[in-house]
């Protein structure tokens, strides 16, 4: 998932770390004050303001929206495959490690 490149960048490092590290569950409106997430809605709401984004792109050139999807994630796209292989043996290795 490479949340190991993600969420630091997106935290910074020492909450990444913490959560990382210990594990801890926090709710929705914990992981929108971290910055994980953009919104929280109620379970019943949530078709009614997805379909109300989804109006407001659509609305949006598509050669427009293109061109800034691939800017903002090109240096994501460009470490990916790196980043996926270094957590997948991190986790292969502590799964060794702990019997699984």
């Amino acid at each position: 998932l490479a949340s190991s490149y993600m969420i630091p960048r997106t935290i910074g490092m020492a909450r990444a770390k913490e959560l990382m590290y210990l594990g801890d569950r926090f709710s929705a409106e914990e992981a929108k004050q971290l910055g994980l997430v953009n919104r929280v809605t109620d379970p019943s709401n949530l078709m009614p303001e997805a379909i109300k984004l989804a109006e407001r792109l659509v609305l949006l050139h598509p050669e427009a929206l293109s061109h800034s999807k691939r800017i903002i994630n090109h240096h994501i796209r460009r470490d990916l495959d790196r980043i996926l292989d270094a957590e997948q043996d991190a986790v292969s290795r502590a799964m060794a490690a702990t019997g699984g």
